[in-house]
Parts: structure tokens; sequence; C-alpha cells
């Protein structure tokens, strides 16, 4: 017999919630890492505010790549699997 989905398939998982938060996080830096900049075209942030903003934005970029890059490989890995 079909069961269809339980309450606990409509639930994110931990996972899931966890690199729901991670990608969060890397676009409110993107996002503060362009404000920053934006700011320092009308003179209202100096230079190596700038600096250290794209600095973070372009590690945090680079960790987000690395991370799906990772994924990816598993995913592969796991469809390989024998089943």
């Amino acid at each position: 017999t079909s069961q269809g989905l339980n309450a606990r398939d409509t639930q994110p998982s931990p996972f899931a919630t966890m690199v729901k938060g991670a990608v969060q996080q890397a676009i409110n830096v993107q996002k503060q890492s362009e404000t920053v900049s934006m700011a320092a075209i009308t003179d209202r942030a100096d230079m190596s505010q700038v600096v250290t903003a794209v600095a973070e934005a372009e590690a945090t970029l680079h960790a987000v790549v690395s991370i799906r890059d990772k994924m990816i490989d598993a995913y592969k890995e796991i469809l390989r699997m024998p089943v």
C-alpha cells in the first residue's frame, strides 16, 4: 500500500536548514559588500572598508563554490554506488 508523505517528510532536515542558513549568510555578505562599495563611490566609506568588505565577499564566494563542488562530487559518488 502507498503511504504518501508523512509529516516527517514535509519538514526540512537539519542539513537542509544548515545549508539554507549558510547560503543566506553568503547572500548577506555579498549585499553588504555591494553597499559598502556603493558608499565608497559617493565618498561615504573609505577604501579600507571597501577592501575589507570585498575581501570578505570573495572569501565567502570561494567557500560557497568549494562546498557546492564537494556536494556535487558526493552526489556523483552516490550515483556510482551499486544498488
